[in-house]
């Protein structure tokens, strides 16, 4: 194994199972399809990698628009989870800006988006956002996905990202943000 030590945690070179190495490393996870992982300092293996992708900046969605997307477009999320051709004056689905496409994809069919900012994998799963909603700081230091909630003089509105499914099939349920910060407003 080909082990490199980062100030007391190891980065494997070579494939390992999450049980070979100690926590803190860094390794492609030979049980994860070599996936880059990382193994916290609580000894959980965490996924580095957007879902079907080896990097975080390029992403495998699901184009169910009816029409071919050709390579080089801008592309938005639906709520369904799925993408379109965005524009900036259509209604909500096509208006939510997440990357551009690497290739044409086919109607019903995958393929890799680059995306405007880094897809954090699972960071707000369970808390029934919809892809392509916008996700906010909230009041709390959780997230929002409603500025709603912000009343006081001092409130400041920050924009984190958007939501959106994992990498793969479309899927009206979000856990990932594809990471696009804006300060809304600032007192």
């Amino acid at each position: 194994m080909a082990t490199a030590r980062i100030r007391g945690s190891a980065l494997s070179l070579d494939p390992q199972t999450p049980g070979s190495v100690p926590a803190g490393s860094v390794y492609f996870d030979s049980s994860n399809a070599n996936a880059l992982s990382q193994k916290d300092t609580n000894n959980t293996p965490v996924p580095l990698a957007s879902a079907s992708s080896s990097d975080r900046m390029v992403k495998v969605m699901q184009n169910l628009s009816g029409a071919t997307i050709p390579a080089g477009k801008p592309v938005s999320k639906k709520a369904n989870g799925s993408i379109a051709q965005a524009d900036a004056d259509g209604p909500t689905g096509t208006q939510t800006y997440c990357g551009i496409t690497l290739a044409a994809i086919n109607h019903n069919s995958t393929g890799q988006i680059l995306l405007v900012g880094p897809n954090v994998a699972g960071v707000i799963n369970g808390l029934n956002y919809a892809p392509g909603q916008t996700v906010f700081l909230s009041e709390t230091g959780g997230y929002a996905n409603s500025t709603a909630g912000f009343v006081g003089n001092s409130d400041s509105i920050i924009q984190i990202g958007i939501a959106d499914c994992p990498g793969g099939n479309a899927t009206s349920v979000a856990t990932d943000i594809i990471m696009f910060p804006d300060v809304v407003i600032r007192p």
